[in-house]
């Protein structure tokens, strides 16, 4: 092969590349400014009626984001709303605006919310907790808050609430499940932010866990799955979707929005929505 052959073909391999990079760019643009919807399905013999619920997480108080949001939230008619935490940002923090659109969410359905990480550390955060409830957000923790349909709802905070350094999460949430004993005759369902403490879950007898923080694993690769999650380091098991164990089921949001690191691949907001319906 010629020296100009080889030439030709490292400047056709180096511009096939940079047309790959400009089209997975425009890609992945487009998709982080839409809200896409994941639809689940489930029955049990415990509800007594169909319910939606529509689950928000990792919101970050992401501007571009929450008109999207909320109209995609309207438009599913939900029966309640979750919020499983990082409804606000450390960072980019903005009290108003998240108070803003947490009482449109309310204006859709009841809204029931549980503190994440980013919550944590936010200074203002008993101030904005005080300002949800008195617009009507709902705060579950461990005792019931009995929905219809024959819905219990529980919820912890974050283990940041407690261990400043963020170690020893699951044994955090361990404790924190303690004395939490779900009625057997009634659907319990736990909002949590973190996910990778599912075998307590598990052991705490829920039938439903909603979960966030991973944020899909960040980067997400076709048969691999997330790169990397916050409490769970590389390849994370729990990044996203559906899990089951026993007789628990643990939804893991994407999340809508974006906090230290600025960019997902393959990996477009998500807003959750669940039906659960009788057992026929």
């Amino acid at each position: 092969m010629t020296t100009k052959s080889k030439i030709n073909i490292k400047k056709a391999f180096v511009s096939a590349a940079a047309i790959v990079l400009a089209g997975l760019s425009v890609y992945t643009v487009r998709t982080d400014l839409n809200v896409y919807v994941t639809h689940y399905s489930m029955m049990s013999d415990k509800v007594t009626d169909h319910m939606r619920i529509v689950q928000i997480s990792d919101f970050h108080n992401d501007h571009l984001l929450g008109s999207k949001m909320l109209e995609k939230a309207r438009e599913e008619s939900p029966d309640i709303i979750v919020i499983t935490g990082d409804f606000i940002d450390k960072i980019r923090t903005d009290i108003p605006y998240a108070l803003e659109t947490a009482e449109s969410l309310a204006e859709i359905a009841p809204v029931y919310y549980v503190p994440g990480n980013h919550e944590s550390t936010v200074s203002s955060y008993d101030g904005f907790k005080d300002a949800l409830i008195q617009c009507g957000i709902i705060m579950p923790g461990s005792d019931p808050v009995k929905a219809d349909a024959g819905i219990d709802l529980y919820g912890i905070n974050d283990p940041y609430f407690v261990s400043v350094d963020g170690h020893n999460g699951k044994a955090v949430i361990r404790d924190s499940l303690t004395g939490i004993t779900p009625d057997s005759s009634r659907y319990s369902i736990l909002l949590s932010h973190r996910p990778e403490a599912f075998e307590e879950y598990v052991s705490s007898g829920f039938d439903l866990v909603f979960t966030g923080h991973a944020h899909g694993g960040q980067f997400r690769l076709p048969g691999i799955g997330g790169i990397y999650a916050p409490g769970q380091g590389l390849l994370p098991e729990y990044d996203a979707g559906e899990f089951n164990a026993g007789d628990t089921t643990m939804i893991v949001s994407r999340g809508i929005g974006k906090s230290i690191l600025p960019l997902k691949i393959g990996n477009p907001p998500e807003l959750v929505v669940l039906d659960i319906a009788p057992l026929t």
